[in-house]
């Protein structure tokens, strides 16, 4: 017995238009918020459709995308459900904005985006920017194999999060003074 899930497996052939619509739409949206194109509509409108077509066209940029949009989605389901419960919990709407103004939040949420970025681009593009190239010697195979060991990622990882940790007390502590 078949489930609904194999049932819709052939979505899977309309996700190159799923993925021209969402950037269409994101794109022209983008152009009409900030006025970056004045008020032509119709420039607006051929503008987010070329770029939206030079997606379609690239393969990697559609895998970008494909990678990077569900993500981003499950990161603001998380924010909406965070927010929710802050005020399920009482805090006041004011209370809220003054704590989204705050820089610690927002940069935190700037970080978490750029590292969601970057493993996307890591991802889709890593064959690109890390050509395969067959080493000579133990010493390249060390230090290649070293570079890349998850503990060695992860050290790295615990020391960015650490600098910011760093900056952020410290302006704190500052800030009382």
């Amino acid at each position: 017995m078949a489930s609904i899930l194999q049932d819709l497996g052939f979505l899977q052939f309309f996700l190159p238009v799923f993925t021209f619509l969402f950037i269409y739409v994101l794109v022209y949206a983008v152009l009409d918020k900030f006025k970056l194109m004045g008020e032509n509509k119709w420039l607006k409108v051929i503008a987010a459709f070329s770029i939206a077509l030079l997606f379609l066209f690239n393969e990697g940029t559609l895998k970008f995308v494909e990678f990077v949009t569900p993500w981003f989605v499950v990161l603001v389901i998380i924010a909406l459900f965070i927010l929710s419960l802050f005020i399920f919990m009482g805090v006041k709407q004011e209370n809220l904005s003054a704590t989204i103004e705050n820089p610690t939040v927002y940069w935190t949420v700037i970080v978490i985006i750029i590292i969601l970025l970057l493993a996307a681009i890591g991802s889709v593009f890593g064959s690109f920017f890390a050509p395969q190239q067959t080493a000579t010697t133990p010493t390249e195979i060390g230090i290649r194999e070293i570079l890349v060991h998850p503990r060695v990622l992860g050290a790295l990882f615990l020391l960015i999060i650490s600098a910011f940790v760093i900056r952020f007390v410290s302006v704190g502590f500052e800030s009382k003074k």
